[in-house]
């Protein structure tokens, strides 16, 4: 009887199956590395989009309110008010129309600015204002009269036109054969938190006069994540009607020799972006503008 050899049996040598595994892992870390580094270029373009929105809305919001400074109901001069002593200190202050615009330069914690202001403390939110931030009270009605003075709240603030007349005063003392235009005046300022004390997200937040009763609005907060706010005049020294220079003006009158204002604005992410050899870190952007003052 003849015997056939043995088939030799094919197969992984202990060396040729350690080299696959360490190279299958190497595979799967370099896949890892390329998911998580395209997850970290994601998180990072979105953190940067929102920037861009919320500095160019702040921006836009701020430039808007600032040129309609010292509009008055198309009045050429601050009409009178009927409220002088009426409401909490704030509400006094912000009828007194004389001021078109004022800028609190450099504010401290506790709302206090150097050069010194004269804004009362519930214009603002001391204890809690973005130390070395700006902010800036604006004083004009809106742009266009109630369709129906009749509608007009007892309770709100209009300036009155009659015939050679203006005049600030609550609808309760609105006549009939006046055309009545809601006064608006806001401050608008950093306020250290956003949503709860000590989360560390500073936000820009503004104070109106109380649509019910002669007082303050509660702090609305408007966009999270502006850092600091810096505000310049350009002023017009020779006459010519062109800006010459930019001074840190704090009270803006109409017919000032101040023909724009210059704003800065930095916004932050609002959490620490990851960044690769960093570690984790905050954007920022800064945007600027410039606001006439057509008042």
């Amino acid at each position: 009887m003849k015997h056939r050899p043995a088939e030799s049996s094919s197969g992984l040598t202990l060396v040729e199956l350690l080299v696959a595994l360490a190279l299958s892992a190497l595979l799967s870390m370099l896949a890892m590395h390329l998911l998580l580094q395209g997850r970290l270029a994601l998180s990072t373009e979105q953190a940067r989009a929102s920037l861009h929105e919320s500095g160019r809305y702040a921006l836009r919001l701020l430039q808007r309110e600032i040129e309609m400074s010292g509009f008055y109901a198309a009045w050429p001069v601050s009409p009178r008010s009927d409220l002088t002593g009426v409401g909490t200190p704030c509400f006094i202050y912000l009828s007194d129309t004389s001021t078109a615009m004022e800028i609190l330069q450099n504010l401290n914690a506790q709302g206090q600015s150097s050069p010194a202001h004269g804004a009362p403390d519930d214009c603002l939110l001391p204890g809690h204002m973005v130390v070395g931030s700006d902010a800036v009270i604006v004083r004009r009605s809106v742009d266009r009269p109630l369709e129906n003075p009749g509608s007009s709240r007892n309770d709100s603030t209009y300036i009155a036109l009659s015939a050679g007349d203006a005049r600030l005063s609550s609808g309760a003392g609105l006549a009939l054969a006046e055309t009545a235009w809601r006064y608006a005046p806001q401050v608008f300022f950093l306020r250290d938190f956003a949503r709860k004390p000590g989360d560390g997200i500073p936000t820009l937040c503004r104070k109106r006069l109380s649509p019910n009763r002669p007082a303050m609005t509660p702090t609305e907060c408007l966009i999270e994540g502006i850092e600091n706010l810096q505000l310049s005049a350009a002023v017009d020294e020779d006459g010519d009607e062109r800006p010459d220079s930019y001074q840190d003006i704090t009270v803006v009158h109409r017919g000032s020799r101040a023909k724009a204002v210059s704003l800065d604005v930095t916004v932050r992410s609002l959490r620490r972006v990851p960044r690769a050899g960093k570690g984790a870190q905050y954007l920022r952007l800064r945007v600027s503008g410039l606001s006439p003052l057509r008042n």
